[in-house]
């Protein structure tokens, strides 16, 4: 996110610890200006990622999120 003052790594892994089965930080980068997480996550149904996005939508609608299916990857 650009707004760091919106949202932070705290509230991001919390939120993400209501809907997710597993969640690890794997990347933190963190500014006055921007902050960027990557995670690998697991959830159960796509419903649980659904409601998780619109969850960190709701704190900052500038929020970019980006999905990896880790199902696939070799």
């Amino acid at each position: 996110t650009q707004n760091p003052e919106k949202i932070n790594a705290d509230k991001i892994i919390d939120i993400l610890k209501e809907y997710c089965l597993k969640v690890h930080l794997r990347r933190l980068d963190e500014t006055k200006d921007i902050i960027e997480v990557a995670f690998l996550i697991e959830f159960d149904n796509f419903q649980k990622l659904n409601d998780a996005k619109l969850a960190l939508q709701s704190i900052d609608d500038s929020l970019v999120i980006k999905y990896l299916d880790n199902k696939e990857v070799i």
